[in-house]
C-alpha cells in the first residue's frame, strides 16, 4: 500500500464516528487529516531533490562521500600532493638533448600530417566509390552529397536508392512515337508525304 492509498483510507475512516473516536486516541483527528490529505511524497531522486531542503542535505552528504573515498584512496595508493614551487636551480640545458627534442618534434609534426593526408585520402576514395556505385544504378551523382565516410555504405545506398525512386515519377515515355523534329540534328527529316499524310 502507498502512502497516498493509506491518507485516501484514513480519510475515509475518519468519515466515520466510531473509527474517527478510536483514531483519536492515537492523536489523529480530522484537522490533522487536513493537513496531510494532499501531501504528496515524491517516487523518484529527481522529484526529491526539487525540495531545497532535501537538496542540500544531499549535497552535504554527497560532498562528505566523495571527501571521505578521495582519502582513503590516498591512503591506499600512498598519494603525495604535488609541489607547486618551481625548483631553485633550473635543470642544466644539454644542446645535444635540445637538438633531439626539436628533431622528434618535427617528425611528430611529419607524422600527424601524413595521418591527416591519409584520412583525406581514404574518405575521399570512399565518397569516389559511392559515387561509381551511384553511376552504376544510373542514379545521379548529386545524391553523393549525403554519402557519410563513417557510415555504412550499403545502407546509405539503399537509403538513397529510396529516396531517388520517390524523387522520380514514373512517366509513360511518350516521346518515341514523336516524328524527328526539323533542324534538329542527328535526326532524319520527314517527307513530304510523310508530313501530306499528317496534315491530311
Amino acid at each position: 500500500m502507498t502512502i497516498q492509498e493509506f491518507i485516501k483510507k484514513l480519510g475515509i475512516a475518519l468519515g466515520d464516528e466510531d473509527t474517527a473516536k478510536a483514531l483519536e486516541s492515537f492523536g489523529i483527528t480530522s484537522t490533522n487529516y487536513e493537513g496531510i490529505k494532499d501531501l504528496t511524497i515524491p517516487t523518484t531522486l529527481d522529484e526529491a531533490l526539487k525540495d531545497t531542503s532535501i537538496q542540500s542535505e544531499y549535497d552535504r552528504r554527497l560532498g562528505k562521500a566523495v571527501q571521505t573515498r578521495e582519502e582513503n584512496l590516498k591512503s591506499k595508493y600512498d598519494f603525495k600532493e604535488k609541489d607547486d614551487t618551481p625548483p631553485s636551480d633550473p635543470p642544466s640545458t644539454n644542446p645535444a638533448l635540445e637538438a633531439l627534442t626539436k628533431q622528434l618534434q618535427a617528425m611528430q609534426d611529419k607524422f600527424s600530417d601524413l595521418e591527416k593526408e591519409k584520412i583525406t585520402q581514404t574518405l575521399e576514395q570512399k565518397k569516389t566509390a559511392f559515387t561509381a556505385r551511384l553511376t552504376e544504378k544510373g542514379i545521379p551523382k548529386i545524391y553523393a552529397s549525403v554519402f557519410d565516410p563513417e557510415k555504412d555504405m550499403d545502407s546509405q545506398m539503399e537509403t538513397v536508392e529510396k529516396q531517388y525512386s520517390e524523387d522520380t515519377p514514373t512517366r509513360p515515355n511518350h516521346g518515341a512515337n514523336r516524328l524527328p523534329k526539323p533542324g534538329n540534328p542527328g535526326e532524319r527529316k520527314p517527307s513530304k508525304e510523310e508530313i501530306a499524310d499528317i496534315v491530311g
